[in-house]
């Protein structure tokens, strides 16, 4: 009898395998037989469920058409996509309870010539520029491989406002720029400092010269606040800033330091920050405070580690206004713009997180700036067992906070109604939402497209409270022991629990918080720090004051304390009111000042005279301190 080919091959392989066997036992190699191949775990990631099955031709079974056809369909009855001629992918449960047991009976059909997971391959996110392996050991310590198989190029507009940056072979196209000195081009850059921070966001990635930024491919733009001599002022920062934000960068990078805090700086930081910008600069290289304009409320303050990626630099400045660490010591843009070199201080540590920031940007566009600042903290590797004066939150992970961004996309807008009934037939939205007149007050936007049933009525319903529910409220104080600071009108709606935080305070400084109520005068919490801490305590509607007692300090020391107000309804809407359809409103934040909330009202139209109630509540959205 003549057999068939697929007789063949199993003879052969059956040959082989017993030839193997004999020729390891007399050459006196020890044989490991295990007693169950299931209880050994499969290497490698694959699909949850999922085999790949290649079946022998058909043609291989002359006599046994039948049992091949009925193993096929018996094999295939579960699901199945076609990978190429008799190759398919199988949905199989048992495969998930236990895989090497599934697969082994699959091995021992004789219709099937082999069968393995569905394994998955992981995007290949190492560059290959020549200098990156120099760079790489930094950038590991930022989770910067895993992160850029998830975003690595694009994102809106980063300013570095600095000493101008020249068009290097190595970076991007830069974007037309700025110079607060009209006589020097922002693409001037004689000392480099510039060019080797903007290297540091974006030398161009994958295009076989020289290294990689944070940003494969960023959105540069060039602004000079630096003289003749190399000299940057306040003022000329200041124009930096303000040019930036109104021109449509989205990310600012101040790798510049100072010790005084000015109120002309400060305004024009706010001003970028109210603008929607997050705004990046590094603490400092002289061991002491953070410097300005890093240590003020609305700036990301970077510091640096060192190559453990675990203590702070010694140089790197820290205190008060410090919140996350880059990498002290990277590989960038030599000085000169020629060729590359190990560039060190914060100054090239603050842009790692900047470009972060864009990434992350590039992630969901749709984030506001505190969000940023709050993806970038949560996703920050804490350091020295948490929060503290010396490394902040943490050192920026590209990888975890790239992550965070990608779960924003899902998030959705609460909204919360009792009861909930629900017509087809929504009403118009009005074109001119009456605004709330107490404090703060709600701004009408462009209402949503109208239906097309009419509206009885065009007024807006009353307010029963606008409040700031769920805002952190963020002071900060500087000053010698004695010294007393009133911090007045924090707004509480609704009964509920205050969370409070001492953020940082300088080190042998000791304050006493108090806060009372404004009506009656009690005190409703009195407690004394000397290091940060929490607390918590119940308040009532009204409004309330806390004042802040240095008890001790070293010299003229600062602090920086957090006050979070209960959650609570923002706008509420009686039965009988007039039916609407969807109202945008936007509040401004907290006393700290413009963190924008949207808020969401929906009211369906009346069918029934019985009450309807719909509330709606505002979450927190945190702000960076």
């Amino acid at each position: 009898m003549r057999l068939s080919k697929y007789q063949e091959v199993m003879i052969m392989k059956k040959f082989l395998s017993l030839l193997l066997t004999l020729f390891l036992l007399l050459a006196g190699f020890p044989m490991a037989f295990s007693a169950s191949a299931a209880d050994e775990p499969l290497e490698g990631e694959y699909m949850l469920g999922e085999i790949i099955i290649k079946f022998y031709d058909r043609s291989m079974f002359p006599d046994k058409e039948k049992q091949y056809d009925d193993e096929v369909a018996k094999v295939l009855g579960d699901g199945l996509s076609v990978v190429t001629d008799n190759v398919y992918v199988v949905s199989s449960e048992d495969f998930i309870k236990n895989p090497n047991a599934t697969l082994n009976r699959f091995k021992n059909s004789q219709f099937i010539e082999y069968v393995e997971p569905n394994y998955i391959l992981i995007e290949d996110s190492v560059p290959n520029d020549p200098q990156y392996k120099t760079q790489s050991s930094s950038l590991n310590l930022l989770g910067a491989t895993n992160g850029w198989a998830i975003a690595k190029e694009g994102g809106p507009i980063i300013a570095v406002i600095d000493s101008g940056v020249t068009q290097h072979a190595d970076l991007p196209k830069l974007l037309p720029g700025f110079s607060a000195v009209p006589t020097i081009s922002p693409n001037s850059d004689s000392s480099g400092h510039g060019t080797g921070v903007a290297g540091t966001i974006g030398m161009v990635g994958n295009n076989g010269v020289g290294g990689v930024g944070i940003n494969w491919n960023a959105n540069i733009m060039p602004v000079r606040t630096s003289d003749a001599s190399g000299t940057h002022t306040v003022a000329n920062l200041a124009k930096g800033i303000m040019w930036s934000a109104d021109n449509g960068a989205k990310v600012i990078n101040i790798s510049l330091t100072t010790t005084s805090d000015s109120v002309t700086l400060r305004n024009a930081i706010d001003y970028a920050f109210n603008k929607g910008v997050a705004i990046f600069a590094g603490s400092g290289n002289s061991a002491t405070a953070v410097g300005f304009p890093a240590r003020y409320p609305n700036v990301m303050g970077v510091g640096g580690v060192n190559t453990d990626g675990k203590t702070r630099h010694s140089n790197s400045n820290h205190g008060v206004g410090l919140d996350v660490m880059g990498v002290y010591t990277i590989h960038t843009i030599a000085a000169n713009g020629n060729g590359y070199a190990s560039r060190a201080g914060t100054s090239f540590s603050s842009p790692q997180a900047a470009g972060l920031a864009s990434l992350i940007w590039a992630v969901n566009p749709n984030l506001t700036n505190a969000e940023v600042y709050d993806i970038i903290i949560k996703g920050a590797t804490p350091l020295s067992g948490g929060f503290n004066t010396q490394t902040g939150h943490g050192l920026i992970n590209i990888e975890a906070s790239l992550k965070l961004a990608q779960a924003t996309l899902s998030t959705a807008v609460p909204v919360t109604t009792t009861p909930a009934p629900v017509t087809t037939t929504p009403a118009p939205v009005t074109t001119t939402p009456a605004p709330v007149t107490t404090t703060p007050a709600p701004k009408t936007t462009t209402p949503a497209p109208t239906t097309t049933k009419p509206a009885t009525t065009t007024s807006a319903p009353a307010p029963v409270a606008v409040i700031q529910p769920g805002v952190n409220y963020n002071f900060n104080g500087q000053g010698k022991a004695g010294a007393v600071f009133s911090h007045k009108n924090i707004v509480v709606d609704a009964a509920g629990t205050m969370n409070f935080s001492v953020v940082s305070i300088d080190k042998n400084m000791t304050i006493k918080i108090e806060v009372k109520n404004q009506s009656t005068g009690a005190v409703v919490f009195s407690q004394s720090f000397s290091a940060t801490g929490k607390a918590n305590f119940d308040v009532v509607e009204g409004k309330y004051d806390a004042t802040v007692t240095v008890s001790a300090a070293n010299g003229n020391s600062k602090y920086d304390i957090r006050f979070t107000t209960p959650e609570s309804i923002v706008y509420q809407i009686e039965d009988n009111e007039a039916p609407r359809g969807i109202v945008l409103f936007e509040e401004e934040g907290g006393a700290s000042g413009g963190i924008p909330v949207y808020i969401f009202i929906i009211v369906v139209p009346l069918t029934v005279t019985a009450g309807i109630l719909i509330q709606v509540k505002r979450k927190s959205i945190s702000h960076k301190k």
